[in-house]
């Protein structure tokens, strides 16, 4: 077996949301697809490394089962190494050649999931993969390819191709990062001020191609194959396969344009009740440059868009808290805050009922009938309950702030009691710290709490905590205030900009670390307790 790129250069990774078994059966089924129930499904994630996407799935959905393939056999080793530590048995990582690979041998999978895979491989690989996908597809399976899309990718491009021109006459190897990397750098260095036409967008490019370290430059930018594509050439690649569009795992890629409703009219008609053109003309309008396509067998091809039953049975999570008191009846402001996101600030109503039902519920959903039974009042009939309700949840999901899910989140606990020693930080989040690698909550979501390594690593399920109380005091750094805004209990800045912040009070600090603890518990990063 020959090295590979990967062997040479290890990619890393982390782990991506939008690839969880339970958010892509939330999404498929508001779309249309009766995705089978995550909690006990088979995946199979092609291009897999070293399973830093793949093992904390296993971790959270102990019923499920996952299977990991890559090509590169350092990747593989690496990931078994952290199975073996972590302890999993439902996972198994294995090298392999996609074009190689036997369908009726790896047998039928609920769920694939090929990302970061399709536009960095040959036409061959490509097709193997959709072919693949197609014969181990379960019935009601969902898949997930993303690739490099048109047209925002052509801009992109013009900078990948000024590195690949700079770099002419050099192997691809690692070798080829530092004048890449030098090269971005000095267009980024240029002054602001009279410049040629398209300096501004190749400056920008360049902060792209430079944001995300040396392997991400290597792999992505770099590599000999970075194949992009139209929507509908994906969809025609697909089809060739008996697979179909029919939708995107990001909901934001399909959101309505912005421009008001001449925009949107336009958009309506040109489509013409197509779906499928309907998101080609909308990546035209966003200039899109990232897919994350969903694919099911065409036979259960779904009619288009959002079906209104699904809606008003869907299943619904955000990580976003409330920060202070906030009231659900009245239209005072009220702030909410999360971990890996912005916040928001809303006096609407029902969006902060909707989102004050999101942080009590013991699972960390909400149904959209169990948020329309909180509405009075009138003659609305229940119809037209659901139709507010789910208005108002589709209008969060479409602005990034919350995410269809196929079963409730695992593995959430109750804040730990302030006078007993809190649980010890599970083995996985406990292994990532170890690892210089973020966190992954019961949500499939990176959690960065580096500034807090030192309270994290003290919880042990032994420590007194009082102790824990003064570690957090010591290390904790109240973040500077910002207007109409507050401070996510487990988000802690790092730098100057935070020291001239007042100091806290006793009262904040046991607030602000006893807010810590329950953040950690809430999102499945404590182990249980007896």
């Amino acid at each position: 077996m020959s090295l590979t790129a990967y062997d040479a250069l290890a990619y890393g990774g982390g782990t991506h949301p939008d690839t969880s078994p339970n958010r892509l059966a939330g999404m498929a089924r508001l779309l249309g697809v009766a995705a089978p129930p995550p909690a006990t499904a088979r995946v199979l994630d092609l291009g897999c490394g070293a399973g830093r996407n793949l093992i904390p799935l296993a971790w959270y959905w102990p019923q499920a089962r996952f299977v990991g393939v890559d090509l590169a056999q350092t990747p593989i080793d690496e990931g078994n190494a952290a199975i073996r530590t972590l302890g999993l048995d439902n996972i198994e990582l294995r090298q392999g050649d996609v074009t190689q690979l036997d369908a009726a041998r790896i047998g039928r999978f609920d769920y694939v999931i090929a990302h970061g895979l399709f536009s960095w491989v040959p036409q061959p690989v490509r097709l193997a993969t959709l072919k693949l996908i197609a014969d181990v597809l379960t019935p009601d399976g969902v898949a997930f390819v993303s690739y490099n899309a048109l047209p925002g990718c052509r801009i992109r491009h013009v900078a990948r191709d000024l590195m690949r021109f700079h770099l002419k006459g050099h192997a691809y190897d690692p070798s080829i990062v530092p004048p890449a990397r030098a090269l971005m750098d000095s267009i980024r260095a240029l002054p602001e001020g009279p410049a040629p036409a398209f300096l501004a967008a190749l400056r920008t490019e360049a902060k792209h191609a430079t944001a995300n370290g040396d392997a991400s430059l290597f792999h992505d930018d770099l590599s000999p194959e970075n194949q992009p594509f139209y929507l509908h050439e994906f969809a025609d690649l697909a089809a060739a396969h008996g697979l179909a569009w029919f939708g995107d795992a990001d909901a934001e890629t399909m959101a309505d344009p912005d421009g008001g409703p001449e925009v949107r009219a336009w958009l309506e008609r040109v489509s013409a009740g197509s779906a499928l053109a309907r998101q080609q003309y909308l990546d035209f309008l966003n200039a899109n440059r990232f897919s994350r396509a969903l694919l099911c067998h065409a036979d259960r091809a779904p009619s288009g868009g959002i079906a209104l039953d699904a809606a008003a049975d869907a299943r619904w999570t955000t990580t976003l808290r409330p920060v202070g008191e906030v009231r659900g009846d009245d239209d005072s402001t009220a702030r909410f805050e999360r971990f890996d996101g912005p916040g928001i600030s809303t006096n609407h109503a029902l969006i902060k009922t909707a989102l004050l039902q999101l942080d009590q519920s013991p699972d960390c959903t909400i149904t959209t009938r169990a948020l329309a039974a909180r509405l009075t009042g009138g003659e609305d009939t229940e119809p037209a309950r659901l139709a507010t309700a789910g208005g108002v949840l589709m209008r969060l999901m479409f602005a990034g702030l919350l995410s269809p899910v196929g079963d409730g989140v695992p593995a959430v606990r109750a804040a730990p009691p302030s006078d007993a020693p809190p649980p010890p930080l599970s083995r996985l989040a406990r292994f990532q710290l170890e690892h210089g690698l973020f966190m992954t909550d019961n949500g499939h979501h990176n959690v960065d709490m580096r500034e807090l390594a030192p309270v994290l690593r003290a919880l042990d399920g032994r420590i007194s905590s009082d102790a824990v109380r003064a570690l957090f005091a010591s290390t904790w750094v109240p973040p500077k205030p910002k207007p109409s805004s507050g401070a996510a209990p487990a988000k802690a800045p790092a730098g100057a900009a935070a020291a001239s912040a007042e100091a806290p009070t006793e009262d904040e600090l046991d607030a602000q670390c006893a807010g810590f603890l329950a953040t950690l518990a809430r999102c499945g990063l404590l182990d249980a307790r007896p």
